[in-house]
């Protein structure tokens, strides 16, 4: 049934692109031009969102993610952008990467989509640009895949994802300044941070 689904949305993007051509073909003057360009809007969009969706099966597979999680997980995805008011491609950008961070870490799926869902609200809550948001998904997540959170990577979160820093702050009973000195002396572990992230949902 997935891999149906997966079809009918390819299936769907080319469909809207010929009727996209042939509208364009028979429209004429100034009313056909409006109207032409109104549905090729919508038509746009929904190639887009095809084209997206299609996106964030590929990332999810390459996250490791089997045919089943990763229906499960765009679902949830789609769950989440909605909720936390986040672009589409971004959020299952983010789940991908927290995935594929956490793949040796036995956690389970919803946990997963938990700290996602809480990451994205955090950057939301921080006010920042997507280009930082996604720096400090990065480093994030390279802290969850190497280990431990500490040096650039800590300071690109204090930076960048302030929400997310006070959070693990809070969990280890310090202050965001305080987070250095735990970095340095390896005690912010990836399983510590990541449970931080879990708690700090509510």
């Amino acid at each position: 049934a997935f891999a149906s689904l997966n079809r009918n949305m390819n299936n769907v993007s080319g469909s809207f692109q010929r009727l996209s051509s042939t509208i364009s073909g028979f429209t004429r003057g100034a009313v056909g031009a409006v109207l032409a360009g109104s549905i090729g809007e919508a038509i746009g969009s929904v190639v887009r969102y095809a084209d997206t969706w299609t996106l964030m099966q590929n990332r999810l597979r390459s996250a490791g993610l089997t045919a089943n999680q990763t229906a499960q997980a765009q679902t949830k995805i789609a769950e989440i952008a909605s909720k936390s008011r986040s672009d589409l491609s971004e959020t299952a950008n983010l789940y991908a990467r927290v995935a594929f961070a956490t793949e040796n870490m036995g956690v389970k799926q919803t946990d997963v989509a938990r700290v996602t869902e809480t990451l994205s609200m955090a950057f939301k809550m921080s006010g920042k640009t997507a280009l930082e948001a996604q720096s400090a998904v990065t480093q994030f997540t390279q802290a969850l895949s190497s280990g431990v959170l500490q040096g650039d990577e800590l300071r690109s979160l204090r930076e960048n994802a302030p929400e997310v820093a006070r959070a693990i702050a809070n969990a280890f009973g310090t202050s965001v300044g305080g987070l250095k000195q735990l970095g340095a002396e390896g005690k912010l572990t990836s399983d510590k941070i990541f449970q931080a992230i879990l708690d700090a949902a509510p």
